[in-house]
């Protein structure tokens, strides 16, 4: 019978450790924690909540209940990290969202394990004060300029023909990611 010698047993017993605080959590809280949310194969389905941590443009973190999900929003392609207006997509996203509940159609996963999602909300005006209005994300980011129109769902998109529209009118006229970022040489 072979034995295990005392120095192959501490890195051993470190690991198992390490793996246990980072499923349990390293604090002492007795909150809840949000785990990853179960794979499903009943899409479409729907949930609401808030936006968690928002990754950029065009997805983010959304918490429902204890579950977490990687969402990323359908028909919306937006500037990546390290890419020109990367930050100020993502900031108009959380203008657009901060502190409101919003709704989430759920249609499918990707293969990157997304859960792709149209995402609507209530519009508010300037003070802050919602309306009845129900506004799309994709559609408000590509209006305003912050993203175009992501062609590989556009059998998917009910909608397609009218961001394809927003994302011309939005280029036309030089908004967000559109905008002339060097000036013009003579």
């Amino acid at each position: 019978m072979k034995t295990i010698r005392q120095s192959t047993r501490t890195p051993l017993l470190l690991a198992c450790c390490t793996l246990a605080l980072l499923f349990t959590g390293c604090d002492a809280s007795d909150s809840p924690r949000a785990i990853p949310a179960p794979l499903r194969d009943n899409f479409p389905y729907s949930v609401s909540g808030k936006i968690g941590h928002i990754w950029g443009g065009d997805n983010f973190d959304f918490g429902h209940e204890l579950e977490l999900h990687y969402i990323l929003v359908r028909g919306l392609n937006c500037p990546a990290p390290g890419q020109p207006f990367y930050a100020q997509a993502k900031k108009a996203v959380r203008i657009m969202t901060d502190w409101k509940s919003v709704d989430l159609y759920i249609t499918h996963r990707d293969s990157m394990m997304r859960e792709i999602a149209d995402v609507t909300f209530l519009a508010s005006n300037q003070d802050g004060v919602t309306s009845t209005e129900t506004l799309d994300l994709a559609t408000e980011m590509i209006r305003q300029g912050w993203g175009r129109y992501n062609r590989e769902y556009s059998d998917l998109m009910p909608n397609a023909k009218e961001l394809i529209a927003l994302e011309a009118a939005a280029k036309e006229s030089r908004l967000g990611i559109w905008a002339d970022t060097e000036p013009t040489k003579p």
